[in-house]
């Protein structure tokens, strides 16, 4: 129902309208991201039906390729497009290393935009994204399953490295409502490189935050509006002002957040802040993937 009543009103163009006879890319998140990805694929698929191809991607960056719950979405991908009626369309899980690529060349800050062939050079973009709170990148959204979401490697690997940058940090990003919460520079290689990537195509999200099975917010359409609103909502429901205190116990909240020993520690950079200089934290996690 949420989701119809945002595709039915979004900023700017509709779907539906958007891919009639063009080459139309989906970009999905991996097994990584805890959302709906069923009810997000099953909103749109019927929209694509005038579409003259449809490439569907699971947007791994630089995570594991042949994990089962990747395999798990492509069935789910292939359902929800069966079940559309759509007749032309392939499914990819993306690949980091797969030498099959398009070099876009570089953005201002010198990050390569290497990207997988089979999501390069569409006329339509639909971007399928969660959106919460993100240690360096500001805020995880729809700009992500561009880079690193198809990119290569090298290119992850360039825009990761500016993490170390003290304005790669949450809270800030260049679509933040706020002017004085705009400068983020790997958000930003972020924007540019999406922007590159799909320089004569349209862009279209929807986007989505949940909290377990419970959507709390979602909205579509371009880009820009849809994740500015959405930061404004995850600051309103995930931004906390609290008092240091000496010790803190930590975890992520459970599986996929704390699949590995990586993905769990993002909890603690979330945290970190509430803690004294010189105290201590108890830090939880399963890491059943190592």
């Amino acid at each position: 129902g949420e989701f119809e009543r945002v595709l039915n009103n979004p900023h700017g163009p509709h779907l539906e309208d958007l891919v009639k006879g063009r080459s139309v890319c989906v970009l999905v998140e991996d097994h990584t991201r805890d959302e709906p990805h069923w009810d997000l694929l099953n909103a749109i698929s019927p929209r694509l039906r005038d579409a003259n191809r449809v490439q569907f991607i699971v947007t791994t960056g630089s995570h594991e390729v042949e994990h089962p719950g990747n395999h798990e979405i492509v069935s789910l991908i292939k359902r929800a497009a069966k079940d559309a009626g759509l007749r032309n369309y392939r499914v990819k899980i993306h690949d980091c290393q797969d030498p099959d690529v398009v070099d876009f060349g570089k953005t201002s800050r010198g990050t390569p935009i290497v990207v997988s062939a089979a999501a390069a050079n569409h006329d339509v973009y639909v971007a399928l994204a969660d959106m919460k709170a993100h240690y360096f990148a500001g805020y995880s959204n729809a700009l992500k399953d561009f880079l690193p979401g198809i990119c290569a490697f090298e290119s992850i690997e360039a825009n990761h490295a500016m993490a170390l940058d003290e304005n790669s940090t949450f809270g800030k990003h260049p679509y933040h409502p706020d002017p004085d919460r705009r400068n983020n520079p790997l958000a930003d290689d972020m924007r540019e490189a999406s922007d590159i990537i799909t320089k004569e195509a349209t862009v279209f999200t929807l986007s989505v935050i949940s909290a377990g099975d419970k959507i709390v917010w979602t909205d579509a359409g371009q880009l820009e509006p849809v994740i500015s609103r959405g930061i404004e909502v995850l600051d309103e429901t995930a931004s906390f002002t609290v008092k240091q205190v000496p010790r803190i116990v930590v975890s992520p909240g459970g599986y996929p957040q704390d699949k590995s020993l990586y993905h769990a520690q993002r909890g603690l950079e979330l945290t970190k802040n509430a803690v004294k200089d010189g105290g201590e934290v108890l830090f939880l996690a399963e890491c059943r993937d190592g």
